[in-house]
C-alpha cells in the first residue's frame, strides 16, 4: 500500500470515530397507586370493577386483566400476564379504578423451576414498530408491587431471554426479591443489567413469581417503568468524510492500474 492509500485509511478511520449523534435518555411509565397512597397518578390499569372473583378451577391464561399501554411516540411500554384476576373489589371502594392490577398467585408454584413450567408470568415489552421504528436500548426495568396474605407468591424474579431459544430458569436476571406481606411490604423491584434488550426495535422482560402452592394469596401491581435511549445514528459529517474517503481510495487505485 502507498503512502496515499494509508493516509486515506487514517483519515476514513479518524472520520468512523467521530462523535455520534446523542440522544438522551427517557423513561416511559405505566402509572398506578399504592393503596392508601395520596400520591396522584395517571391511573393507567385500566377498570375491572364489574369483574367478580375468579374461579379457583380455571386454568392458566383465563380471566385475565386486560393488557395495558403507554406510548411516547418512539417507543410503546406494554404490561400483560397470563395469570388469573383475584377478587377484583378489593381493588374498588377506596380504591380508584386504574390503581393497579390484582391477581392470584395460585397458578405458581413452590420454586423457580415449577413458576417456568406451569407458564404463568408478568410480560413487558418495549416496540417501537407502530411508532418511530427507531432501534433502541434499554437502560432499566422496574416493577412497584406488593403481595397481600400469607397464602401469596413469596419470591419474585425478572427474566430475560438474551439467547432467544424460550425463557428458562438459566435466563433469570438480578436477585431474587422477598416482599413481605401487606402495603408496608410494597416493593419496586429494579433491574439495569446487560442483558436488557440492546440495539432492538422490540424486546421483553418477563416477571415470574413462585414461593407458594396455595389459593389463598395475590399480587398487586400498580406501577412498570422503563428506560431505555435510542441508538444513535452516524453524524452527517462522519458518513459525508467516509463516503469521500472511499471515493478517493476508489480513484486514487484507478490511477495506480
Amino acid at each position: 500500500m502507498n503512502r496515499r492509500n494509508a493516509a486515506l485509511l487514517v483519515v476514513a478511520g479518524a472520520a468512523i470515530g467521530m462523535p455520534l449523534q446523542t440522544a438522551g435518555a427517557a423513561t416511559i411509565d405505566i402509572e398506578g397507586r399504592l393503596a392508601d397512597s395520596t400520591e396522584e397518578s395517571a391511573l393507567e390499569w385500566g377498570d375491572n370493577s364489574t369483574r367478580g372473583d375468579s374461579s379457583n378451577n380455571l386454568p392458566i391464561g383465563s380471566n385475565m386483566p386486560a393488557p395495558v399501554s403507554d406510548d411516547d411516540g418512539t417507543v410503546t411500554l406494554t404490561v400483560s400476564t397470563n395469570i388469573q384476576d383475584w377478587r377484583t373489589g378489593y381493588s374498588t371502594g377506596s380504591y380508584d379504578a386504574g390503581e393497579e392490577w390484582n391477581v392470584r398467585s395460585s397458578s405458581n408454584a413452590a420454586a423457580a423451576t415449577g413458576a417456568f413450567s406451569n407458564g404463568a408470568f408478568f410480560s413487558i415489552t418495549l416496540d417501537s414498530t407502530t411508532n418511530s421504528s427507531e432501534r433502541f436500548s434499554w437502560q432499566s426495568v422496574a416493577v412497584s408491587l406488593w403481595r397481600n396474605g400469607s397464602g401469596a407468591d413469596t419470591t419474585f424474579q425478572l427474566a430475560i431471554d438474551a439467547d432467544g431459544n424460550g425463557f428458562t430458569v438459566e435466563d433469570l436476571v438480578g436477585a431474587p426479591e422477598t416482599p413481605l406481606d401487606g402495603i408496608a411490604g410494597a416493593t419496586t423491584i429494579l433491574f439495569d443489567g446487560a442483558e436488557l434488550p440492546d440495539n432492538v426495535t422490540s424486546g421483553e422482560v418477563r416477571l415470574y413469581t413462585w414461593g407458594t402452592t396455595s389459593i389463598a394469596g395475590n399480587i398487586h401491581v400498580y406501577d412498570v417503568s422503563a428506560d431505555y435511549v435510542v441508538v444513535p445514528e452516524p453524524s452527517a459529517a462522519s458518513l459525508m468524510a467516509i463516503v469521500g474517503c472511499g471515493f478517493l481510495l476508489r480513484r486514487s487505485r484507478s490511477r495506480s492500474m
